[in-house]
Parts: C-alpha cells; sequence; structure tokens
C-alpha cells in the first residue's frame, strides 16, 4: 500500500508540474510506473499465491499472470535504471554536447523500446520459452554496469571540481543536473539491497521450494 500510494504521487507530481518533465524526469516516471506494476498488481498477486499454496499451483492461468507481471516489471525496472545512468553520464561527461545528444524525442523513444522489450520478454519468460536464470543473470549485469558508471561519473565529477569548471559547477543548471546524479544513485542503492537478496537466496535453496519465488 505505501508503494502504491508513493510511486502513483511520483507518476501525478510528474504530469501535474511542468517543473518535472526534464528527460531525467521521464526515466523516473517509466521507473516509478514499474514499480507500481509490482506494488499494485504483482505483490498481492503473490501474496494470494503464498496463502493459497495447494490451489494456486492448480491454477495456471494464475501462476502465468503473476509471472509475467514480475518478470515484466523486473526487468523495467532494471533497464530504466541503467538508461538514467548512461543519461546521467553523458550529462556530466558531456555537458556542453548534452543538448546534442539527448533530447526529449529520444529520451521517448528509449523509454518506449524499454516497455515493449520488457513485455515481450516477460510474456517470453512466462511461456517457459527462456530459462529462468536469465533473470538474475540479466539484472546482476545490469546493475554491474549501472554501478560501474556511477563510479566513472564519481571520478569526472571530482576531476571537475579540480580543474577549471568551478565556474560551471555554480550554475543552477550544473547544479541540478548534480542533484539528479544523486538521486538517481539513492535510487539504485535502494534496488540493490531490496532485489538482489530476492534474487541471489533462492539459488541457494532446495530446487522443490524456489518454485514459491518464481
Amino acid at each position: 500500500m505505501v508503494g502504491t500510494f508513493g510511486n502513483t504521487l511520483v507518476l501525478l507530481s510528474i504530469i501535474k508540474f511542468e517543473s518535472l518533465k526534464a528527460i531525467p524526469d521521464l526515466f523516473i516516471f517509466s521507473l516509478s510506473l514499474s514499480d507500481l506494476v509490482v506494488t499494485a498488481l504483482y505483490q498481492p498477486l503473490k501474496a494470494y499465491r503464498f496463502t493459497h499454496l495447494q490451489e494456486i499451483y492448480a491454477n495456471k492461468s494464475y501462476l502465468e499472470m503473476s509471472r509475467f507481471f514480475g518478470y515484466c516489471s523486473l526487468i523495467a525496472s532494471i533497464t530504466n535504471i541503467f538508461g538514467v545512468t548512461v543519461e546521467r553520464l553523458i550529462s556530466v561527461r558531456f555537458p556542453l554536447k548534452y543538448d546534442l545528444f539527448v533530447t526529449t524525442r529520444r529520451a521517448v523513444v528509449t523509454l518506449i523500446c524499454i516497455w515493449i522489450s520488457s513485455v515481450t520478454i516477460g510474456a517470453i519468460m512466462t511461456r517457459g520459452y527462456i530459462p529462468k536464470i536469465y533473470i538474475p543473470a540479466y539484472f546482476i549485469l545490469s546493475i554491474v554496469g549501472t554501478v560501474s558508471i556511477y563510479l566513472y561519473i564519481s571520478f569526472v565529477a571530482k576531476r571537475l571540481e579540480k580543474a577549471a569548471i568551478t565556474q560551471l559547477q555554480n550554475r543552477p543548471t550544473v547544479c541540478r543536473e548534480h542533484k539528479a546524479a544523486k538521486t538517481i544513485a539513492i535510487i539504485l542503492g535502494v534496488a540493490l539491497s531490496c532485489c538482489l537478496p530476492y534474487l541471489i537466496v533462492p539459488r541457494f535453496m532446495p530446487r522443490n521450494e524456489r518454485k514459491i519465488f518464481f
């Protein structure tokens, strides 16, 4: 309930306020939408699954629907985080070319591709055409790439502070860019602490107990 309320507020805020329609906010909107799918749809379905194991495992349609929302939202969330990380990298590493490289049109097209890919892969995995091990593998690879990029962003930011960019650093636009990068870093940290145990722990459980988690 808290997650659904919070993500709904984020979505409504971005829709309502013009100041929240920058390109990073589009990625935040997409990320909140994927999280809303988790909190409003997947988690209630899974909670019911936990409390009605005998009944649910005889209902194939219910299982497939639950797993589809889980796979789709997980893939969309981690891909959105990686996408906004790349966007932050461009803004910090190439600030003078940012408007040339990153446009609203390109951001929207990227987000549409992310959701089409997430829905497609989620449907394929739900049907069992792809081994489930690929989800943790994709998640871990994406997280490694995202963390590596953020380490590089931190390195570049420190180097710029020591160079002759002090005047540029004090401009509101650049300060806003750095603040957005810090916000995404916090989101990434929370995602790591919440999702990694869920993906890693089941790998060490007996095979017949893993199906509870997926």
